[in-house]
């Protein structure tokens, strides 16, 4: 399974509708992000939230890696974009239009880690304390 999960992974992973993935990302139900109007959801984070409401014993393997420990601390927009599973244009479009921070470097596009670490904190559908 990928690192990361968009909504129909989760249809199939959950056994729910698409409007059920939807309402339940917007409830924070699903621990997820939003960045421009695209939904995700990191595969560790999900595999957490059916543990913690399974019926029955609690699961007691160690817990994922952050997804983000695997990368540089300057991301390619391809790098971005194969961690979110969106396309290459969709994270040059996000940038440009200010959904998500990047750096010019002559003609590439780049994000800081901690800009990306930043932004899911802030789009996070459930905030942690």
């Amino acid at each position: 399974m990928p690192v990361s999960l968009r909504s129909g992974d989760l249809q199939s992973v959950l056994g729910i509708r698409q409007t059920t993935v939807s309402l339940w990302f917007r409830r924070g139900v699903i621990p997820g992000y939003v960045i421009g109007h695209s939904w995700f959801a990191f595969r560790s984070e999900v595999r957490e939230w059916v543990e913690s409401t399974a019926n029955g014993p609690a699961s007691r393997r160690p817990r994922d890696p952050d997804p983000l420990d695997a990368y540089r601390d300057v991301l390619s927009v391809a790098e971005v974009a194969q961690l979110l599973r969106m396309s290459q244009q969709a994270i040059t479009g996000w940038i440009r239009d200010g959904c998500m921070p990047g750096v010019r470097d002559g003609r590439r596009w780049t994000v800081k880690k901690s800009a990306l670490r930043e932004l899911l904190r802030d789009s996070r559908n459930r905030k942690q304390g």
